[in-house]
């Protein structure tokens, strides 16, 4: 048994784990349909006693089943799911939007603008020298001169608006629903 990291840890099953629970529950649930089923029928009829037993392990053991195995399968599925979209959309370092994303971001912001007729900018940031940071001081330096504007930019940008690091030293900070001035006048 594996765990999934993150904010809710999940535990992942085995193949040979789920079928042990799956055999555990269908066992206890035949065992006690058939006590029951002992003392309330007796010997008397096996055809009622089959499709009794069959009925009453069905409605039984399926809820189980479903709780104890599926529900836990389907919650680690959906968290790595979770967890492997937010790595393919934000840089590591940083956690901001990575290009990918930002891309994403600029094609329906730029079909918002022309549908509301508004407009927004770009703004592209370069940290000049970073690669002397690196050489010098080493790459936990370098790194934290990464995230210092990032921290920025998550500090300054509006809410609606967008910071993103899509390469090494390159930030873009995407502003939406800029007015049209010029159209006022």
């Amino acid at each position: 048994m594996t765990k999934l990291e993150g904010k809710n840890s999940v535990e992942v099953l085995t193949v040979g784990q789920i079928v042990i629970r799956i055999g555990i529950i269908v066992a206890v649930i035949e065992f006690l349909v058939m006590r029951l089923l002992q003392m309330l029928l007796g010997q008397r009829n096996w055809a009622v006693e089959a499709m009794v037993d069959t009925a009453m392990l069905t409605m039984l053991s399926t809820p189980l089943i479903f709780m104890l195995v599926v529900r836990p399968f389907v919650a680690a599925r959906d968290q790595a799911v979770a967890q492997l979209t937010d790595l393919a959309q934000h840089d590591p370092l940083t956690r901001l939007p990575n290009r990918l994303l930002l891309e994403e971001l600029l094609r329906r912001t730029l079909a918002a603008c022309a549908r509301h007729n508004t407009c927004g900018a770009l703004l592209f940031i370069d940290l000049d020298r970073f690669k002397q940071v690196n050489d010098n001081f080493g790459h936990d330096a370098g790194d934290a001169v990464l995230i210092a504007p990032a921290e920025r930019l998550l500090s300054v940008a509006r809410a609606e608006d967008l910071g993103s690091r899509v390469g090494g030293d390159e930030f873009v900070v995407m502003i939406y629903r800029l007015g049209l001035d010029a159209q006022a006048e």
